[in-house]
């Protein structure tokens, strides 16, 4: 699913190229709607965030790391309570600490490098879910991810949870279109 995803990323995108002075444009953002959030989710979880929920990491860029600043990413921590949708191939998720980047990891991974090593600057255009969830104060949430690889996972797009109160919303979608 999330192959999907990246290839409705990238032919969405808009990449404006502003030359070898690396200034960087703005982000823009594309709202979609809980159902097709739903659809391009590789998991869907319900979670609580774990002590030292975040955990930032520095990954250089380059051999010379001091030339070049680091990428600087956070990493989200939960437990699963409840898996409500998963596709073949993920392992079972109830019941263990999953590691979540932010949506756009890769790609701004890659900005990051083209921007100091290149000198380009690109404005992309991601797509974000309007959750009606507190992402700052809720503890458990309903988390729609993609996976990053065998162990981590990225936020399906930004904002990619939604409060418990509309889990049963959630299920009736899941039950309807996956």
């Amino acid at each position: 699913m999330c192959k999907k995803l990246t290839m409705f990323f990238i032919c969405f995108i808009f990449i404006v190229f502003l030359g070898r002075e690396g200034s960087v444009s703005e982000i823009s953002f594309h709202e979609i709607p809980l159902d097709r959030l739903v659809i391009i989710s590789d998991v869907i979880v319900m979670a609580r965030k774990l002590p030292g929920f975040t955990k930032t990491k520095e990954i250089p860029i380059a051999e010379n790391s001091k030339e070049y600043p680091p990428f600087t990413t956070i990493t989200y921590n939960f437990m699963v309570i409840e898996e409500l949708s998963r596709v073949e191939g993920i392992r079972n998720l109830n019941g263990k600490p999953i590691n979540v980047c932010a949506a756009n990891y890769a790609q701004e991974l890659k900005l990051h490098k083209q921007y100091y090593l290149q000198g380009i600057g690109e404005s992309p255009v991601y797509l974000k879910y309007p959750s009606t969830a507190d992402f700052d104060k809720a503890d458990t949430l309903i988390l729609f991810l993609c996976r990053l690889d065998q162990k981590d996972f990225v936020f399906a797009v930004e904002n990619a949870y939604e409060a418990v109160s509309r889990k049963s919303e959630i299920l009736k979608l899941i039950k309807e279109l996956k």
